[in-house]
């Protein structure tokens, strides 16, 4: 089960806000699972493959595009979205039971959990979908010729014990078929197979720049924000629908490194396809 959960905060005082919290939400996020169950919270924290993954905080109804400039002001009562993916039923349930009206600091700012959305009439972003429905609406797409990415928030892969901000076809298709298998979706993918596939991806037109992100001073990366598109003429009509199957999955996941701390965030283009959304299944309310 795949599902992605908004969550409205409001802030308690005034403050500003830097382009890269996701430290400081990562944290808060482990700190309202431990009061919703202790066990699972640090069984989590422990665990190498985490299921889940989360966006910065944004305002308005859709993530925005990556803006690097001076932290924002924030004044008492403003509201902030983030939004929380949940990459297994068990994470989604414990999703759906964070506390509302609990109150925790983030960049200095003290918030409020002031509700959540977990179906798509409660939010446009919001929902679930079974993995079986995901592969099946893969499965029954037109396969795609083009395949675009937005890169929402800096993406980094890790390669050859460096990281890497560039997103070719060799490092981003093959790093969400590791993913999927690890967190336990079935079926499992055959990420060599995938590999295999990456040399017949072409790169296409593609538009961004990477950044550098600063999580604390022990902590830098450089990340890709912008546009890619890969070129899938090469490949026969069921390998196109595989990497659909992935592309979409990526909407959940996230791709590349620290996606659990608000990196990787993206929005997918395919020609041919349909959008997600048409097949999210709803879920209860939290």
């Amino acid at each position: 089960m795949l599902g992605r959960y908004l969550y409205t905060l409001r802030a308690l005082q005034d403050g500003r806000l830097r382009p890269t919290p996701g430290k400081q939400l990562h944290g808060a996020l482990f700190s309202l699972l431990h009061e919703v169950d202790a066990a699972f919270a640090d069984a989590l924290h422990d665990a190498p493959d985490k299921p889940f993954a989360m966006t910065q905080l944004f305002r308005g109804r859709s993530v925005p595009a990556w803006d690097a400039q001076a932290p924002q002001r924030v004044a008492e009562g403003d509201t902030f979205s983030w939004q929380i993916s949940g990459l297994s039923e068990e994470m989604l349930r414990r999703l759906a039971a964070l506390p509302i009206g609990t109150e925790f600091s983030c960049n200095d700012i003290r918030w409020r959990l002031a509700s959540c959305a977990t179906r798509r009439d409660e939010h446009p972003l919001a929902g679930r979908i079974e993995e079986a429905s995901l592969i099946r609406f893969a499965q029954e797409a037109a396969a795609p010729r083009h395949i675009t990415i937005e890169f929402l928030t800096p993406t980094t892969f890790h390669r050859n014990h460096r990281t890497c901000a560039w997103p070719s076809p060799a490092a981003l298709f093959p790093s969400l078929a590791i993913r999927w298998s690890r967190l336990g979706l079935a079926p499992s993918l055959d990420d060599q197979a995938i590999q295999a596939l990456a040399g017949d991806i072409l790169p296409g037109r593609w538009n961004g720049h990477t950044v550098t992100i600063d999580f604390d001073r022990k902590q830098r990366f450089e990340g890709f924000v912008g546009t890619f598109a890969y070129n899938l003429v090469l490949l026969p009509e069921e390998q196109r629908r595989a990497l659909l199957l992935l592309a979409r999955f990526a909407e959940f996941s996230g791709i590349g490194r620290m996606t659990t701390h608000g990196l990787g965030t993206v929005r997918v283009q395919a020609d041919g396809a349909v959008p997600l959304r048409a097949a999210a299944a709803s879920s209860r309310r939290c």
